[in-house]
């Protein structure tokens, strides 16, 4: 059913498949049905229109001249009804401000095809959001064969069908409301269980989740695609209606029965509304209801830039504060950032459905379904399900609720309304409406509770003040006290206790040795003698003379009466201990290592057991990587030590001051070797062929072999990890030496 409203008629629309009573001249099964009520209410004229088949209207919108244009489905080809298609289609039908038929098309093809909502478009066209299975006739871009896909139509003034375009993807997908956004681009609302081409990918809590999802997308003026919305969870979401506010925010409402959507409040399902920018980015989201099932229909913004939503609902708390049977029609109104201001539910015992509203500005609104209830705010059911309408209207009067009937209501719940409802009074200042005995007319009296409501408690009551005895001495804790006008059990009426959790500690108590004001006169231990002892950390029975105590104990464990320990962290310095080798003070005399032997020990570097003279040290103990000699004259190469064998290699192998001596190269060929590339990055190349193993030696400037290869044939060396320094080399071969050197950068 759709609403709207000019110079104070009201025009609504649906179907009936009546003929009696306010509905004449049905034409066989469901007809397009309009009503056009006057200011009060009062049926001015009613039409019906369609086939011998089924015809349902689901959406009007004015003309430019006056006119109206009803769009919804037909499966009629008679009566009122010409079609060039079979089975279902999209049946538009324009009527002037009598009801009198002006020009009705049929638009479809060989399936399923149902108008779902018109709007009119900037540029003074109208366009049509359909549901459809065709693949043919004026239907082309159906997404999958045999399901349903959301076909956009744009038609002129005089229903000449001007562009069509199908979106969604190849499971169903269906339409409920368009609008026209001020930038001439439309934005559809309805619901999808496809996840491919034009659906998901959008934004929305969940994206495409399980069942159907809520389902939002835009086309440009050009009608091409611009963005699309999806919102869902767990379970099944549904788009009804779309209203935009002036700065092209938009706001979309449906239903919810996904639990993990963020805020679901509860039951079967919960309304949802879901706010917008035109770039179709979420700002945020409201989930509407109570515990039972909630459903949100149309969604409008009224005259004061607010916004209203109307539905249906099971639910008597939460947003709701009550429910005159199953489904009642609600009707609420909330601030643009969707802060709830106003709620109100109407309706009978039994159904209502289909909720949709209108405002009339002055916060008054029109609000219309079905029913099938004739009792409570609705009355003379014609029979099964009516068409229903009535205005809302805010009253004057503030009703506060009686729950305890002690004529004195609860100012946190009220509610407005022109007649006081059941268990409501005008009366505000009860202070606990769930105890009739409580109550501005009572007297107060001595039991901790308000009686009167005038914010005092018992204060016509005579009130002690008593002290807490928690350990049972009868002796009170001054810190923990009430004052009463009747006495509690643990309590007494002194303070002298100390401490209130021993009852061996209180003011009759006898002082003993233990660290505590037992008689509660701020003086421990006091009359009794007091002995100084020293902690023995380390059991050696030697003393800490840093750390010590007063205490009334004879003995303390842990603790010694002599305070001469120097290291009360090591039990094997004490005083009179052994002194070893170990730069400690073992025995307490005041000098480390006191008595011992000490050496001068040289460093040996390259493990030859002979020293470096020019680094030593004197100590009492073998100091790892030293020895007693300091002849070596090269610590950095263990082949070259006092008493070592002279080799034929330039250095003073035995460390006598001489080099090579006593070794002849009268037999040898001494052969200047040619070494590039010089300087060397990452190899050298000797200029020396050879096929024949030939021993290569280098060394670094200090003697010390770095590299050697008795098998080396020609081949060039690898010399990348080598430090950048000056290098020597030599080759042995038969009876031939070779020197040379070369410098690595």
């Amino acid at each position: 059913s759709s609403i709207i409203n000019l110079n104070g008629d009201i025009i609504l629309v649906g179907w009936s498949s009546s003929n009696d009573f306010d509905c004449v001249d049905n034409h066989g099964g469901n007809d397009f049905y309009i009503v056009n009520l006057d200011s009060l209410g009062v049926v001015q004229w009613t039409k019906s229109y369609g086939g011998t088949a089924s015809d349902l209207c689901y959406d009007i919108v004015r003309t430019q001249d006056s006119c109206y244009i009803l769009v919804g489905q037909s499966s009629s080809t008679d009566g009122d009804v010409t079609s060039d298609y079979a089975g279902t289609n999209v049946w538009v039908v324009k009527i002037d401000a009598n009801g009198t038929i002006l020009w009705e098309k049929s638009y479809g093809g060989s399936g399923y095809d149902a108008g779902r909502a018109i709007t009119a478009t900037m540029d003074g066209n109208l366009m049509i959001a359909s549901v459809t299975t065709s693949s043919d006739g004026d239907v082309t871009g159906l997404h999958a064969i045999g399901d349903y896909d959301i076909w956009l139509t744009k038609i002129d003034p005089e229903g000449n069908l001007l562009w069509q375009n199908c979106f969604g993807g190849t499971l169903e997908d269906r339409p409920n409301d368009i609008i026209c956004l001020p930038d001439s681009s439309c934005v559809v609302i309805g619901w999808s269980n496809s996840n491919n081409f034009d659906v998901g990918g959008g934004g929305g809590w969940g994206g495409v989740g399980g069942g159907a999802d809520l389902w939002c997308f835009n086309v440009d003026y050009y009608h091409d695609f611009r963005w699309s919305y999806t919102f869902g969870g767990t379970d099944s979401e549904y788009g009804y209606s779309i209203a935009a506010a002036n700065d092209s925010t938009i706001y979309i409402a449906g239903e919810t029965y996904s639990n993990t959507v963020p805020g679901f409040i509860g039951g079967l399902k919960d309304g949802v509304i879901i706010k917008l920018n035109q770039f179709g980015e979420e700002l945020g989201h409201l989930t509407v209801g109570g515990s039972d099932g909630d459903r949100i229909s149309c969604i409008r913004i009224d005259s004061s830039e607010h916004i209203t939503v109307s539905g249906n609902t099971t639910s008597s708390d939460y947003m709701f504060n009550e429910n005159k049977g199953y489904n009642d029609f609600f009707i609420l109104n909330l601030d643009l950032d969707l802060n709830l201001l106003q709620s109100l539910t109407v309706g009978g015992e039994l159904e209502e459905s289909n909720a949709s509203h209108f405002d009339l500005g002055n916060n008054e609104y029109l609000l219309m379904g079905w029913s099938q209830s004739d009792e409570f705010d609705i009355e003379n059911n014609y029979g099964y399900q009516d068409y229903w309408i009535c205005k809302l209207a805010p009253c004057d009067t503030k009703y506060f609720q009686d729950f305890d009937n002690d004529g004195f209501g609860d100012i946190d719940s009220d509610t407005i309304a022109c007649n006081p409802p059941i268990g409501y009074v005008t009366d505000s200042t009860d202070c606990n409406d769930t105890n009739p005995d409580i109550h501005p007319l009572l007297s107060d009296i001595c039991n901790s509770i308000d009686d009167n409501c005038n914010g005092l408690t018992d204060e016509d009551a005579t009130f002690i003040t008593y002290y807490i005895d928690a350990d049972g001495d009868t002796y009170g804790d001054p810190f923990i006290d009430s004052t009463l006008c009747n006495m509690l059990i643990g309590f007494v009426e002194n303070d002298l206790d100390c401490n209130d959790a021993d009852a061996a500690i209180n003011p009759d108590a006898i002082e003993i040795c233990n660290g505590i004001d037992d008689n509660c006169n701020t003086i421990i231990d006091e009359g009794l003698t007091i002995y100084i002892f020293y902690l023995d950390a380390d059991s050696d029975t030697y003393g800490d003379p840093t750390t010590l105590i007063d205490t009334c104990a004879e003995t303390v464990t842990g603790y010694v009466s002599n305070n001469f320990d120097c290291n009360d962290a090591d039990p094997a310095i004490y005083p009179g201990a052994e002194e070893i080798c170990n730069y400690l003070d073992d025995d307490c005399d005041g000098v480390a290592d006191d008595n011992l032997a000490y050496t001068w020990q040289y460093q040996d570097a390259d493990g030859d057991n002979y020293g470096n003279v020019a680094i030593d040290t004197l100590a009492c103990l073998e100091i790892p990587g030293y020895i007693t000699d300091s002849t070596d004259c090269n610590d950095i190469n263990p082949d070259i030590y006092p008493g070592a064998p002279e080799i034929l290699n330039g250095l003073d192998d035995d460390c006598d001051g001489q080099s090579d001596e006593g070794l002849s190269i009268i037999n040898n060929q001494v052969i200047q070797l040619s070494i590039h590339p010089i300087p060397a990055t990452d190899h050298i190349i000797i200029d020396y062929p050879t096929s024949t193993p030939t021993t290569l030696n280098i060394y670094n400037s200090s003697g010390a072999i770095i590299y050697q290869n008795p098998t080396w044939t020609g081949q060039a060396i690898d010399v990348s990890n080598f430090p950048p320094a000056m290098y020597y080399l030599q080759l042995l071969q038969l009876e031939q030496v070779g020197y040379g050197c070369f410098v690595k950068e």
